[in-house]
């Protein structure tokens, strides 16, 4: 059986000092090491946009009282459109030959990012009676626009029907992504749905940190196991 060492004071004082100097150290490396949370805004909403000569419905995404696209109506032609103001983009198709932009009625799980294709005119949902979103339940058109001069995505849940020179449109709610540059999928309310495989595998965020300040040293790590990690 071994006997206690009894430490001097000069010397317990270097190594508390130690410990604490590690543990800062490791903390400080386990907080830099941690990547920026995505975070989705949800608004539900209950309007009916109803497609009129002059009509304009303007939507502000992300609530900061600017307007970032206005849908628009052509009764006489029952046509309905949407269009990106400023820097703001539609994901939409562009019509070979043409300069027309038809906006893509997605379906709820489609990516909305940088690899998708923009309208920056006013793009179609309902032309003359034609097009992708004549009478369709619960589609999903993508956007791109600006925050502060960054990139973000989002998108608005919307239900169209035409009925003869009538087209009238059911918006009930919008989101859009506050991390810039971050992808979003038509339909995705909460940052956790598709982001499982940006966590650790196999790993718990607790193992995670462990298993981080481990690898920043063994004094580190020995003085990371002084403290109480909540599970």
């Amino acid at each position: 059986m071994r006997r206690p060492v009894t430490l001097s004071g000069q010397t317990e004082t270097r190594l508390r000092a130690y410990a604490l100097a590690a543990a800062g150290s490791s903390m400080g490396l386990l907080a830099f090491a941690q990547p920026a949370e995505a975070e989705i805004v949800f608004t539900s909403a209950d309007v009916t946009i109803t497609v009129r000569e002059g009509t304009v419905y303007d939507l502000d995404l992300n609530g900061d009282g600017i307007t970032d696209f206005e849908f628009r109506g052509a009764a006489r032609e029952t046509s309905m459109y949407v269009k990106g103001l400023g820097r703001n983009n539609v994901l939409g198709i562009l019509s070979f030959g043409s300069s027309a932009c038809y906006a893509a009625a997605l379906e709820k799980g489609r990516g909305i990012g940088a690899k998708s294709e923009n309208c920056n005119i006013y793009a179609g949902m309902v032309f003359r009676g034609f097009g992708g979103w004549v009478d369709v339940s619960d589609r999903y058109l993508g956007f791109q626009f600006i925050i502060d001069d960054q990139t973000h995505y989002g998108w608005a849940r919307l239900s169209v029907r035409v009925s003869g020179h009538h087209v009238k449109a059911h918006l009930t709610g919008y989101a859009y992504e506050t991390v810039p540059n971050q992808p979003i999928k038509a339909g995705q309310t909460t940052d956790t749905e598709d982001n499982d495989a940006a966590k650790p595998q196999g790993a718990s965020s607790r193992e995670g940190m462990i298993r981080r300040s481990q690898e920043a040293g063994s004094l580190g790590a020995l003085a990371l196991g002084s403290l109480h990690l909540p599970d």
